[in-house]
């Protein structure tokens, strides 16, 4: 989203940091606020969150993904709903489970509810970081044994990574300090 949040280009990157591809910029009212993406590699898909619910202009999508082939970043394939108003506003694919967690809750591969996995929202994810404050969200990421939630605190000058196995529970807290 660029600093107008009038519009989103999806970067395709190598680990050094060569841009290798470039996609149209997107119009607000298709991708929102296009916080998160994760990679499925079952389906060797993009999926993108289309969530936009701010001051900067609402696209009213609360549950929606984009799906985008990584071959082609100026197309979007399909578009698909998770049920239970989900609010996808980050989101983790795990290709073990072949599901989606987002939210603190997780999906199967087809979008659908399968539980809560640990309750979102600021004021738990701040109990479990012990932050208080200005913070403000950052993504999750998930590997085979656990989901990382990331949070930014203004007040402390750190950005704080909750760590939750799949079950639920809060195994660690890792503090990065801000430079």
């Amino acid at each position: 989203l660029n600093s107008n949040h009038t519009g989103t280009q999806l970067v395709k990157a190598d680990l050094a940091g060569k841009e290798l591809a470039r996609s149209k910029t997107y119009a607000r009212s298709t991708v929102g606020h296009a916080n998160a993406m994760t990679y499925n590699t079952n389906t060797g898909k993009l999926v993108l969150t289309a969530w936009d619910d701010d001051s900067a202009g609402s696209n009213g999508i609360h549950d929606k993904v984009r799906i985008i082939d990584p071959s082609n970043l100026n197309a979007i394939a399909s578009t698909e709903t998770f049920d239970k108003n989900a609010n996808i506003m980050n989101i983790c694919y795990s290709s073990t489970t072949n599901q989606y967690v987002a939210n603190g809750k997780l999906y199967d591969s087809n979008y659908r509810y399968i539980r809560t996995i640990f309750s979102g929202g600021d004021s738990q994810f701040n109990k479990d970081a012990q932050m208080s404050g200005d913070t403000a969200g950052q993504g999750i990421g998930c590997d085979n044994s656990h989901i990382y939630v990331i949070r930014w605190s203004k007040s402390k000058s750190i950005t704080r990574i909750i760590a939750y196995d799949w079950a639920g529970t809060n195994t660690a807290v890792y503090d990065l300090q801000d430079r």
